[in-house]
């Protein structure tokens, strides 16, 4: 199956927020309830020595020397903007292609797979 999953929420949002903050200065907890605010999909949660939580991230993450380009996130596509639970991938997909099918054979097809996954 070609799923066009590029990256998990957390993920993604984490590093959007090292892109576009300056990690020498942001803490490891401020990025923690930032990551953690925009992820809406899974459960955010931090383990082990929480004594480094007010260490910078760069820290962690490595201080470039150089001048990093800023990246612009604007979504430009709404396609791009999409998030599925990781767990409901491949039935959203199937769901995606019979929308988009104008073939009778295919969209009773993906309606068995459909109900299949519904029926486990």
């Amino acid at each position: 199956m070609k799923l066009p999953c590029l990256g998990d929420l957390f993920s993604v949002n984490w590093m959007r927020d090292s892109d576009e903050k300056d990690i020498t200065v942001e803490t490891l907890d401020d990025q923690y309830l930032v990551v953690k605010e925009l992820t809406n999909l899974s459960h955010v949660m931090h383990y082990g020595d929480m004594e480094v939580s007010e260490e910078p991230v760069a820290w962690f993450q490595g201080e470039s020397k150089v001048h990093r380009k800023k990246i612009n996130y604007v979504d430009e596509e709404p396609y791009r903007a999409v998030s599925w639970p990781a767990r409901d991938i491949e039935l959203m997909y199937l769901h995606q292609l019979k929308e988009t099918t104008n073939d009778i054979y295919e969209a009773k097809e993906l309606n068995r797979k459909i109900h299949k996954i519904h029926e486990v």
